[in-house]
């Protein structure tokens, strides 16, 4: 008896979660279409809320409410605007993809149990999709924006604080968030400094606040190596495959925010694999 009510209990717990889990994702995709409009508008410097309608970027005619379901209506609209018929880009559909599965992942990593834990998951979850309006951005324009990085910053803090309150913490896990901040931002402020911003960003520099603050110092150390291997693999990638000009530019923002979030989330595991199989 015993066992079959235990049973049930896991079954209904396991039942919630995927409930949960089914609508975080569909939550995070909705979201995703928000960061599309926020991307655009944020370049296009339009108000952010204000009350124009979404248009065509193309033939500028207002959209409709069945023209912005996202991932669906690019799907039925065959990927061609409604009115002009020219392309819509697959940015769309892949953002709010994008931002749903950053969702899903989260929630099904971090799964809160108290109060504060559920705080965190939120500003988190804010947080992650920030960093993809930050990447978006950055691939498309080459910068990252002031606003979107000084927001990155602000939910960093709060999350940082947050984690703080949980439980005793030592002396060292109160210092390591300004560790981690001074260790990466000051290396990339150094190196812009001395390369006169042709090895790193201002914005990237901005950006390191944030992440030093989220991830402490070995975090840090850990996401600016994966940063490091990403983009090195990106760039030796596009130079064999797409023939592209050694030269020419690739953002380096995108790499730090996807190390960020791997780090944030699975630091732990990856760096425990590091020293079984690598030192």
């Amino acid at each position: 008896m015993v066992a079959f009510t235990a049973k049930i209990i896991a079954n209904n717990l396991l039942v919630n979660f995927y409930i949960s889990a089914g609508f975080i994702t569909l939550l995070g995709v909705v979201v995703g279409s928000f960061l599309n409009a926020l991307v655009w508008r944020i370049h296009k410097r339009i108000s952010i809320g204000g009350k124009e309608r979404s248009q065509c970027v193309h033939c500028h005619h207002k959209l409709a409410w069945y023209d912005l379901i996202p991932i669906i209506s690019w799907l039925i609209l065959a990927a061609k605007c409604r009115y002009c018929k020219k392309p819509i880009s697959a940015q769309y559909p892949l953002v709010e993809l994008a931002n749903g599965l950053l969702w899903l992942v989260s929630f099904w990593v971090l799964s809160p149990t108290n109060l504060i834990e559920f705080i965190i998951v939120v500003i988190w979850l804010v947080a992650a999709s920030v960093m993809l309006a930050l990447a978006v951005y950055d691939i498309r324009w080459m910068e990252l924006p002031d606003r979107l990085v000084a927001t990155f910053g602000i939910l960093a803090f709060l999350v940082t604080i947050f984690n703080l309150a949980i439980g005793d913490q030592s002396l060292y896990e109160y210092i390591n968030p300004l560790l981690g901040l001074i260790f990466i931002a000051g290396l990339f402020y150094f190196l812009f400094q001395i390369s006169d911003g042709k090895w790193i960003g201002g914005g990237d520099v901005k950006l390191a606040v944030g992440m030093g603050l989220l991830l402490g110092l070995q975090g840090s150390v850990m996401a600016l190596f994966i940063a490091s291997l990403l983009g090195s693999i990106f760039g030796l990638s596009a130079i064999a495959i797409f023939k592209r000009d050694r030269k020419q530019l690739i953002p380096f923002g995108p790499f730090l925010l996807i190390a960020t979030f791997l780090v944030f989330l699975f630091g732990e595991q990856i760096f425990g694999w590091y020293v079984a199989n690598l030192l």
